[in-house]
C-alpha cells in the first residue's frame, strides 16, 4: 500500500489503567482521529476510552482465536505471530478505511506487531505508570478479584512486551510519557 504524506498513525502503548486514555484524550483535543464509533465513557473511564469499537471487536476475535479468555493478559509476540495470517487482510482493510488521509491513533499493546505491518508513518507513544498503582487501580476500578502481586506482574509483563516490541523496531519514532508526571507535575 502506498503511504500518503499526510497519513500518520500514532500507536499509544501502555497497560490498561496506566494512563493511555488520558494521553489519548489530549491527542483527541489536538485533533487526532480515533475513529467514528468510540467505546462509550462509563464509570470506569468517565472522560472516555478513545478506542474504536471496530478495532476492539477485532481484538476480541484475535483473543478468541488465540484461546485467551482474560483480556488484560498481554499475549507474547510468538503467540501473536502464530495467528498473524488469519487477520492480515482484515487489518489492512480496516486501517486503510479508518485513516483516509488523516492522522489516526490506535491504542494497542497486544497486537502492535500485527498493526505495524499495515499502518502508514507510525509514531509510538508509550505511556508508563507505576505497576503497583496499576494493580491497585485494576482492583478498585474493574472490581477484579486479583492479588496485588498478579496486578503488578501483569503490568510488568505488559511493559516488558512493549520494550520487546520497541527492540524489534528500533528505528520507529517514539516518545515516553509518564502518567505520574501528567497528574502530579503537568508542566
Amino acid at each position: 500500500a502506498r503511504k500518503k504524506k499526510n497519513e500518520k498513525t500514532n500507536m499509544v502503548l501502555g497497560k490498561g489503567r496506566g494512563g493511555t486514555s488520558i494521553v489519548c484524550g489530549v491527542l483527541n483535543i489536538l485533533g487526532v482521529n480515533f475513529g467514528e464509533n468510540l467505546k462509550q465513557a462509563d464509570q470506569q473511564n468517565p472522560k472516555g476510552y478513545f478506542e474504536d469499537t471496530d478495532i476492539l471487536e477485532l481484538y476480541g476475535r484475535i483473543y478468541r482465536e488465540m484461546g485467551v479468555e482474560i483480556e488484560w493478559k498481554t499475549p507474547t509476540y510468538e503467540e501473536i505471530m502464530k495467528i498473524r495470517g488469519k487477520f492480515d487482510n482484515e487489518i489492512q482493510e480496516m486501517i486503510t478505511k479508518k485513516i483516509e488521509g488523516r492522522i489516526f491513533c490506535i491504542k494497542s499493546v497486544p497486537f502492535s506487531d500485527l498493526l505495524l505491518l499495515h499502518i502508514p508513518n507510525p509514531y509510538i507513544v508509550v505511556v508508563t505508570r507505576n505497576p503497583l498503582d496499576i494493580a491497585y487501580s485494576i482492583q478498585k476500578t474493574w472490581n477484579k478479584v486479583i492479588s496485588t502481586e498478579t496486578g503488578i506482574l501483569s503490568a510488568c509483563f505488559c511493559y516488558e512486551e512493549i520494550c520487546r516490541f520497541l527492540d524489534r523496531h528500533p528505528s520507529l519514532p517514539k516518545i515516553f510519557v509518564s502518567f505520574q508526571k501528567i497528574i502530579y507535575d503537568p508542566i
